[in-house]
């Protein structure tokens, strides 16, 4: 990681490598890989999981900035059997 800020709003920084785990919903993801610039509320870049019950990649911006959610992405999703791209 590289950037500035350690309050969530003033969030500023690059971020490459991986996530060990990450605990949503009461499950908890693992395999997780990012990279990309992270300026909240706003996510540029890539993230990938792969994860025993979902493997995912999105490529992309994500703006949350706005009254107006702005997205910009592609993703491939494949849960169970289940696949979506």
């Amino acid at each position: 990681m590289d950037g500035k800020g350690f309050n969530p709003d003033q969030l500023n920084t690059n971020t490459n490598g991986g996530v060990i785990n990450l605990e949503y919903n009461g499950y908890v993801y693992r395999n997780i890989k990012v990279n990309g610039t992270l300026k909240k509320p706003l996510f540029d870049g890539r993230l990938s999981i792969n994860d025993p019950n979902v493997k995912m990649t999105f490529d992309g911006l994500a703006d949350l900035s706005q009254e107006i959610n702005k997205y910009d992405f592609k993703a491939s999703i494949e849960m169970g059997r289940f696949k979506c791209h």
